[in-house]
Order: C-alpha cells, then structure tokens, then sequence
C-alpha cells in the first residue's frame, strides 16, 4: 500500500502546482487504523509556518522551544533547527527521514528519539515521548521529572 507514496505525492503536488495551486503535500498515517493519509495544506500553513509565527511573536528562539511529532506531517518541524522529539511509537519511516533531514540540514542535534526504556524509565510512547523529550532538552526541569512517580 505505501509502496507508491512518493509517486502520489509528486503526482498529486504536480496536479496542483499545474492548477495554480501552491501547496504542501505530505504523507501521514493514521496510526490507529493504520491507513495512509495525504495532507494538502496550502504552501505556508505548515506546523514550521505556525509555530515559527509564535516564536516571531513572542520573541522565543530554537533552543526555548520543544517540539514533538509522530508522523509526515511533523516533518517539516522535525527536520528544522527547533528542538524536536520524535516519540518512540512513531513508524521506523519517520525517525529514519527525521535523522536523514537534520544530518542534511546541518543540525542533527536538535533531534531526539524517544526510546523504550528512556530517561524516566518511561517508554517513550505518546505523552510520555514527550516528557523524554523535554528532560532530554531542558536541564532545569530534569530533577522536577525525576521527582515525579511516572508509575
């Protein structure tokens, strides 16, 4: 079944871009029901665009902002110097593209893999991915997060 995503993404994003549509194509999945997803959202309406806007906005640089993800969607972010986690339930696809984009964007640090057993002795599953994560970046909070029964 996603076997052929890059054809239908290029195919759909040419459709498009050939109609005067400027858009992002992306490919995600539905991890519950495991089915493929193809996200069309206009050109500058990613989750980079919006959170870029905030950090604009409220004055936040890379390094006090933390952000995780789990599928294509969250590409974008996770491939750009803002801290990001990827949790560990996402699809060996995605931590695999993830690692590719910020070693070739020049800032593999700015990337975390959540894992099972991480820091916490959590799994790195979801929300708990994302506590990883935030030990894994903000030092200040780490002795908070220990503190607390996880359990």
């Amino acid at each position: 079944l996603y076997l052929n995503k890059d054809k239908v993404i290029n195919e759909v994003h040419s459709h498009l871009q050939k109609n005067g549509i400027n858009a992002s194509v992306m490919w995600s999945i539905d991890e519950l029901t495991n089915v493929g997803l193809l996200d069309v959202l206009p050109e500058n309406a990613t989750k980079l665009h919006a959170i870029e806007f905030l950090q604009n906005r409220l004055g936040y640089a890379d390094n006090e902002v933390v952000f995780a993800g789990d599928s294509g969607n969250d590409m974008p972010v996770l491939a750009s110097p803002i801290q990001s986690v990827v949790v560990h339930n996402a699809s060996d696809e995605i931590k695999a593209m993830a690692q590719q984009l910020v070693a070739e964007n020049g800032h593999p640090q700015s990337l975390y893999i959540a894992v099972d057993p991480g820091p916490l002795g959590m799994n790195g599953n979801y929300s708990a991915g994302v506590l990883q994560g935030v030990w894994h970046y903000i030092e200040g909070l780490r002795q908070q997060l220990e503190a607390r029964d996880h359990s």
